[in-house]
């Protein structure tokens, strides 16, 4: 049961790493998708501008239109006043007039046959008018909603933004403490040689790997003095190290081990192991609450083979650091 309590811790602090990339992962994509959503908006929005305008454009012509029609109209009224009176004298005189007075009745009727069709031409530039006053009253509408569409989208890109930008920077925080979490632990471990142990960042994590044969004889699980030397100096760098989960990881090479009793075969050689650097370190003063045991047997090999110095490789124990999530998930979860 014990065994199983820290596999599965060890399961979730591992995959939380996974599951906050995702998250982040996914919101550059919807901001990338909120983008393409607010050019769309800008050139619709663009495109509306444009026909509202155009026709803006247009009644102001057609209203000028009227005007000349109804100045016409109004001269040609007066005309055919003129006219009437005209005939009312010529209707006095003698019959030698009458056939000038024909023509003038003629004249006076092409007259009224053109004021008609001036004021079918009004009515008709009249209705089109009306039309298009429709269609711009409509263009200004759909203006103001593409413009409310747009507001919105800007809103929703920009607290999005917003969201990304405290992700980057609180990724760049755990990145800085990681570097500079490596720095002061190769610092603390130079005494040692790159056969006796290995530091590297992977993941975001400081991984140091420490040879077999710095830390114990071949199948024990008791630490040798210059593993005890090389454990306390890098308790000196992880006792100061407040907001750390670190997790000792033991492993064996592929050959079985067939103990009389304990331990009984690498299982439980990479176990025990563990448990012993763990219990080092916090001798030396690192926060228990931090640190997790882990055996990981043969099965996580660092390099596959069979040689002598591919199992010399393989058997190790790794101590991995990493800094506090804590900050990023509380972030996460205020979505």
């Amino acid at each position: 049961m014990k065994k199983q309590i820290l596999y599965i811790s060890l399961a979730l602090v591992l995959g939380s790493c996974v599951v906050g990339k995702k998250k982040y992962d996914a919101l550059n994509v919807e901001k990338s998708g909120l983008e393409v959503d607010k050019k769309e908006c800008n050139d619709a929005l663009t495109t509306e501008q444009a026909k509202v305008a155009a026709l803006t454009t247009e009644g102001e012509a057609l209203q000028t239109k009227i005007a000349d029609i109804l100045k016409e109209k109004g001269i040609l009224e007066k005309d055919l006043a003129k006219l009437k009176e005209q005939y009312q004298i010529l209707s006095q005189v003698s019959s030698v007039d009458a056939q000038k007075l024909k023509q003038e009745m003629e004249k006076a009727q092409n007259l009224q046959e053109t004021l008609e069709q001036k004021n079918e031409t009004l009515i008709s530039k009249t209705k089109e008018l009306e039309k298009n006053n429709l269609a711009l009253r409509q263009a200004e509408q759909k203006l103001l909603e593409d413009r409310k569409s747009i507001e919105t989208l800007n809103s929703t890109l920009a607290a999005r933004e917003k969201r990304v930008k405290e992700l980057e920077d609180i990724l760049a925080k755990q990145e800085a403490a990681v570097e500079n979490l490596r720095k002061k632990v190769t610092n603390a471990l130079m005494a040692f040689s790159s056969d006796e142990l290995q530091i590297e960042v992977k993941d975001g994590k400081v991984y140091v790997s420490m040879a077999e044969n710095l830390l114990f004889k071949s199948g024990q699980y008791t630490i040798d003095t210059k593993g005890l030397q090389a454990l306390k100096d890098l308790s000196v760098v992880l006792a100061k190290q407040s907001d750390v989960d670190i997790v000792v990881e033991g492993h064996t090479d592929n050959i079985a081990f067939n103990g009389p009793s304990i331990p009984k075969d690498n299982w439980d050689l990479s176990v025990l192991r563990s448990t012993t650097v763990v219990r080092e370190l916090q001798k030396n003063g690192v926060s228990p609450k931090s640190l997790v045991a882990s055996g990981r047997s043969q099965f996580l090999p660092k390099k596959e083979g069979n040689s002598a110095q591919d199992r010399a490789l393989n058997r190790r124990i790794e101590i991995i650091i990493s800094p506090s999530l804590a900050e990023l998930y509380k972030l996460l979860e205020s979505k």
